[in-house]
């Protein structure tokens, strides 16, 4: 129970740090021609552990909805591209769930 509270207390920390980061870099810019790339800080890099289907697909949902609450309707359309550590381990796993949004992932 209480690692179910942990992580969720986490789960809404990255939440308020991403639509931050979001807000923050998209300030003034027209969604015409944007991409969003997610990829955790934990997943960077060639030592990086790659997210958990459910994780991406929770992160792109949320970063949908700030798209959304910035540019209405507009917001719908942007790509967002997944590329942490993405593997032929996990690609698969990740396919499925990165279906659901289009054009969704960068590799490596």
């Amino acid at each position: 129970r209480q690692a179910r509270a942990r992580r969720d207390d986490l789960d809404g920390i990255a939440r308020d740090v991403l639509s931050t980061q979001l807000h923050i870099c998209l300030h003034g810019i027209a969604p015409e021609g944007l991409m969003v790339l997610y990829e955790p800080v934990w997943s960077v890099g060639a030592g990086g552990e790659a997210a958990q289907p459910d994780y991406v697909a929770n992160s792109f949902r949320w970063i949908r909805n700030v798209l959304v609450s910035l540019y209405r309707e507009r917001g719908l359309a942007i790509p967002l591209l997944y590329g942490g550590s993405v593997n032929e381990t996990n690609a698969a796993a990740l396919a499925v769930v990165l279906a659901w949004f289009p054009k969704a992932f960068t590799g490596g």
